[in-house]
């Protein structure tokens, strides 16, 4: 592999290094503003999810991203989208 290819796939890893940490804060800011506009406390959304309180607190700061079961869950129980559309 050339310098320049090298090069490139670095360029690609990072596009998408950069979209990954993007999507993880943009879910964590749905998760937030839900949970926040229905008056819910991290600790009680983690006890109706059946999570830990630190488990909402990494989701809601990008740190970490739920999976598809807690993702719906929530959607239904904060009446809101965790997952927006990416552009």
């Amino acid at each position: 592999m050339t310098g320049q290819q090298c090069f490139g796939l670095l360029k690609i890893v990072e596009s998408n290094m950069t979209k990954t940490v993007e999507i993880k804060r943009s879910v964590g800011e749905n998760i937030r503003s839900g949970r926040e506009k229905k008056s819910i406390s991290q600790k009680k959304l983690a006890e109706t999810l059946g999570v830990s309180q630190p488990t909402v607190s990494d989701w809601e700061r990008g740190r970490k991203v739920p999976g598809l079961v807690h993702a719906w869950k929530m959607a239904i129980e904060m009446e809101i989208q965790i997952f927006s559309p990416i552009t």
